[in-house]
């Protein structure tokens, strides 16, 4: 029950991050200031990251 759970975490945890990577980079492409723009591409590359940190074993 545990590691189901677990995989179910990450799993949407990994979705999270997937969407966030998206809206950032939407964003990133969108935005026209310096200084934002820097802002979205860390924070794209803080969850593109964390995309590939979370290597679970597929079910």
């Amino acid at each position: 029950m545990f590691s189901l759970l677990k995989l179910a975490y990450n799993k949407l945890k990994s979705s999270y991050h997937k969407i966030m990577y998206t809206y950032n980079f939407i964003l990133f492409r969108d935005c026209l200031d310096i200084q934002l723009k820097e802002k979205f591409y860390k924070n794209q590359k803080y969850h593109e990251k964390k995309i590939h940190s979370n290597n679970f074993p597929h079910v």
